[in-house]
């Protein structure tokens, strides 16, 4: 392996740590992809929902605690912002699996062209 294609299967496995473990997007992003931006709104936004509304619950438990519906609704915001940042991380992982899939083909084109 030459190389140049260690290099770039290495870049592939760094923009899916990045996607993965780091902020969904971020990888893509550092792909050249441009459905970056949209992944990562979707992540940070996602992330930011779910996080305000556990902290309504966890600070106004005492005003919430005599009216289950407010606190069932704001456990329900929380959950749509949950999904929507779990939406970003799988299709941020489906971004990846898609790079590192060009990165092997691009390896089997230049092994076959060198016959």
């Amino acid at each position: 392996m030459s190389k140049s294609r260690m290099k770039d299967k290495n870049m592939a496995w760094t923009y899916l740590v990045a996607n993965l473990a780091v902020l969904p997007g971020l990888g893509s992003l550092m792909s050249a992809r441009k459905s970056g931006i949209v992944q990562m709104l979707l992540a940070v936004s996602g992330f930011g929902i779910s996080v305000y509304f556990v902290v309504r619950i966890i600070f106004g438990w005492a005003e919430l605690i005599d009216d289950p519906n407010t606190v069932i609704r704001y456990v329900w915001k929380a959950a749509g912002g949950l999904l929507v940042f779990l939406t970003a991380w799988l299709w941020a992982l489906v971004t990846s699996i898609r790079i590192l899939r060009e990165c092997g083909d691009e390896k089997d084109s230049r092994d076959s062209d060198s016959f």
